[in-house]
């Protein structure tokens, strides 16, 4: 272990990944970074994911890693349980089904050290279920995010084009002390903590992809249009519930997320409400580029 530098601790939620969760692993293994801790949990998966790490780790026995299962209890409550064990100054989230290049803890620390922020986010490639690169930036080129605008003002571009994907923060620990933890209310984690980063101004973003983020059929967000109007319902109440935190423009805009969930009751989690819900947000985003560039917002 490494003494000259902080420790990393990098904490996996695995929930049904056993066909990735060991490339994942691997990649954590051979960073750069020299002093690392890796916490795994398996969250009740339903698949060999647990024997598949079990396995992985009896293979690794150098790493500095530690395992241990539970019933299901969902991603939020998961990762709060896991920060709870970590011994690192540094946090770094990394999806089971995710991959992290060998050199991200060290860009991202090395990046984060000389900032005034307590955590950094970075871009990623997307992969698909065969870890074939299909785009040079998720943010960019699937989410249709301004990466220069990211670097020159965070937070306008993630709270009015959400676009932000894949294992790509790193905090520092003591900062969940004053912004809190994941909320366990929510079945997704990266919106709501991430609107309160920004709220606190303790976000910056190297403009690198250090991460890659895999696109499949098991993701929560491309798996049928039931789960995907969860997860829109979630944004929204993400959305709602951090909006007091904004002022003038950004939190009107965040506010208006409580049409998204009128419309949700109202048309039901069906094709026809996806339809509806898809045109009404593509107006909000195409509205609210069109004020951005007037530079009216």
């Amino acid at each position: 272990m490494n003494q000259e530098v902080p420790l990393i601790s990098v904490i996996v939620p695995v929930y049904n990944h056993a066909n990735y969760i060991a490339e994942c692993l691997k990649s954590l293994i051979n960073q750069d970074y020299p002093n690392v801790e890796i916490i795994i949990c398996d969250d009740g998966s339903s698949d060999n994911s647990v024997e598949v790490i079990k396995e992985w780790v009896s293979n690794n026995p150098d790493a500095n890693i530690s395992f241990f299962e539970q019933e299901n209890k969902g991603v939020c409550r998961t990762l709060n349980k896991l920060i709870q064990l970590t011994s690192g100054e540094y946090i770094s989230l990394c999806a089971s089904d995710d991959v992290l290049t060998s050199d991200s803890l060290s860009a991202r620390y090395h990046f984060l050290a000389n900032k005034r922020e307590s955590a950094v986010i970075s871009d990623s490639f997307t992969i698909d279920e065969y870890s074939k690169v299909t785009d040079s930036s998720s943010i960019s080129h699937l989410y249709r995010g301004n990466l220069n605008k990211l670097q020159d003002d965070i937070v306008n571009e993630c709270v009015y084009n959400w676009a932000i994907a894949g294992p790509v923060l790193l905090i520092k620990k003591s900062l969940y002390n004053s912004v809190g933890l994941y909320d366990e209310t929510l079945l997704t984690e990266d919106r709501d903590f991430y609107l309160r980063l920004l709220a606190g101004g303790h976000l910056t973003f190297i403009n690198q992809p250090l991460a890659k983020y895999r696109v499949h059929s098991g993701n929560a967000s491309r798996s049928g249009i039931k789960k995907r109007l969860l997860i829109s319902k979630q944004v929204a109440l993400s959305n709602i519930k951090n909006a007091p935190l904004f002022s003038g423009a950004k939190k009107f805009f965040l506010m208006s997320h409580k049409l998204d969930l009128l419309l949700i009751k109202l048309l039901g989690s069906n094709n026809f409400c996806f339809i509806i819900l898809s045109l009404y947000r593509a107006s909000r985003y195409y509205f609210t580029k069109l004020l951005r560039l007037l530079n009216i917002i």
